[in-house]
């Protein structure tokens, strides 16, 4: 989690701050299923506490190859969680805010961290 600044693994994308006007300009979108995001609504990452932008302010840029992009930012679908193969695991990108925040939310992000959790320790389900 946090803004990947520099290579510090083979095949990360670098975050790019986003050019950003209004709350349509962060606004979050769902890419491909994934065990950590499943039943979260992705307008519930949009706003936290009536304010867009605590989720993301900015994309990744230059993913590696097979990188199955889970959730997007903004008018143009860029991409700020994604996955990808390393070696024999699985690498699990997001460039924004710590997802632990979100547990005591009173909404469905609230299912981000214990899913989060859950898909560390090979108990992940999609719902």
């Amino acid at each position: 989690m946090g803004h990947a600044m520099t290579d510090f693994l083979p095949g990360l994308g670098r975050w790019r701050r986003l050019q950003y006007s209004g709350p349509k300009d962060l606004a979050i979108t769902a890419g491909a299923p994934h065990p950590v995001w499943a039943a979260v609504d992705p307008a519930d990452l949009s706003f936290r506490r009536g304010v867009s932008g605590f989720y993301a302010r900015g994309y990744s840029e230059k993913l590696p190859d097979g990188a199955t992009v889970l959730n997007r930012v903004g008018r143009h679908g860029l991409p700020v969680d994604y996955v990808y193969r390393l070696g024999a695991g699985e690498v699990l990108v997001h460039g924004g805010i710590d997802l632990g925040v979100y547990r005591n939310d009173p909404n469905t992000s609230a299912r981000i961290f214990p899913q989060l959790l859950g898909w560390l320790s090979g108990q992940e389900t999609l719902a």
